[in-house]
């Protein structure tokens, strides 16, 4: 008689596991996702580089400081967020 872990000598996992292959995105599918979340510009970061643009009075050089990011890097994301 079969174990309850067991169907007609099969192992249940099995089962599941299939389901969660089939369940799985493509590479092409994956990838499109992955480059539509960088696409994305984050709200929560725009919010923050607004709030220490403020506090510094419009410094970006102090502003890229305080953010712990270079300047370069604080002017690309400016463009990013269409931040003035």
């Amino acid at each position: 008689m079969p174990s309850p872990d067991e169907h007609r000598g099969e192992d249940i996992g099995d089962d599941q596991d299939r389901l969660d292959a089939e369940r799985m995105l493509s590479g092409k599918e994956l990838g499109a996702l992955a480059q539509r979340m960088i696409d994305t510009p984050d709200p929560v970061e725009k919010l923050k580089i607004r709030e220490v643009l403020r506090e510094v009075d419009g410094n970006k050089g102090r502003a890229s400081e305080v953010l712990q990011i270079s300047y370069k890097n604080l002017l690309m994301k400016l463009k990013e967020h269409a931040i003035e």
